[in-house]
């Protein structure tokens, strides 16, 4: 809810970052109050839409912490299909 994301934690490293929350958080309020349907949404874990979109071997841009700033790459590892170890990698 709305009145929750402020009183919370909206970056905390878990799913959307804080000013997505606050949009879901203000669509889910306008499905409370209009139940027309027009407020719907889909939920989509990024993770299986990118992973559809790259291939092992694609060259990317990738974030580069070390030198704060984007940098074109090789992409070698990508999520497996659970999820379970969501590790992207690029050299």
């Amino acid at each position: 809810r709305l009145v929750d994301a402020s009183k919370g934690q909206p970056v905390d490293g878990n799913g959307c970052g804080g000013s997505q929350k606050s949009e879901i958080a203000k669509l889910d309020e306008m499905r409370r109050i209009d139940r027309s349907g027009r407020w719907n949404y889909d939920e989509v874990d990024v993770t299986d839409f990118l992973t559809a979109q790259f291939n092992p071997g694609d060259i990317v841009d990738a974030f580069d912490s070390d030198q704060n700033t984007f940098v074109t790459a090789k992409l070698t590892q990508m999520p497996d299909k659970n999820h379970i170890d969501m590790k992207w990698q690029v050299v």
